[in-house]
């Protein structure tokens, strides 16, 4: 199946908001899939990642010591849409920031792109947890450069290192998309089962005050 990037965006905020995410973080997931799927990456499974360490209460608090931000106790790691919108907000990376087991870290990219609005090239490594293998990416207001993306670095932890670059990225290696690729039917069907959680069931309340075709049927 294929969607539209409208579809993308508005099925991957509601499923956002059936995994417990607050409105404004569930149109930041919105965001963040559509621009993945823009750039040819598959958003489903990292989305669904967020999605499911969400609803699983594994990434709710984070501790910061200086530039270092980890899961705090009682939390198994850091949720990308929580981070990317919180560093989104920062509009300062003097410093950098290392982020200690980041759950789906390629939903890091879309923030790091509004931020490099506000400081310019920003500089994105990542390690997946107990692994040799790392990606690396540059980003300046919507052009990507990126390395081949090791598959540990769509749904697992990795630790990121963001930093602003020595020197401006004139030109991306990810070219941007007319259409979206095809979506996973499978995938698709899971996100759809978070999407489901977010409607009311009818009631015999909510008929009689009104909802839906009430109790005549005028037809």
């Amino acid at each position: 199946m294929r969607l539209s990037f409208n579809e993308i965006e508005g099925t991957a905020l509601k499923a956002a908001r059936g995994a417990g995410f607050s409105w404004g973080l569930a149109e930041e997931a919105g965001f963040a899939a559509r621009w993945l799927a823009e750039r040819g990456f598959d958003w489903l499974p990292p989305l669904l990642a967020a999605c499911d360490a969400h609803l699983s209460g594994e990434n709710a608090n984070i501790t910061m010591d200086g530039t270092r931000v980890s899961p705090a106790a009682g939390s198994r790691s850091l949720c990308p849409i929580q981070i990317g919108a919180w560093i989104a907000d920062r509009r300062d990376l003097a410093d950098g920031l290392i982020l200690t087991s980041l759950r789906a870290p390629l939903l890091l990219l879309p923030f790091l792109d509004l931020l490099s609005a506000h400081c310019g090239t920003i500089a994105l490594s990542l390690r997946p947890a107990g692994s040799d293998a790392s990606a690396s990416f540059r980003i300046c207001r919507g052009d990507l450069w990126a390395e081949p993306l090791p598959a540990s670095c769509v749904v697992d932890e990795a630790l990121a290192l963001i930093e602003q670059a020595p020197a401006r990225l004139e030109r991306g290696n990810v070219v941007r998309l007319a259409r979206p690729a095809p979506t996973d039917p499978a995938l698709a069907d899971r996100l759809k089962g978070l999407e489901i959680r977010t409607y009311v069931p009818a009631s015999h309340h909510s008929r009689v005050a009104g909802a839906g075709a009430g109790l005549s049927d005028n037809d």
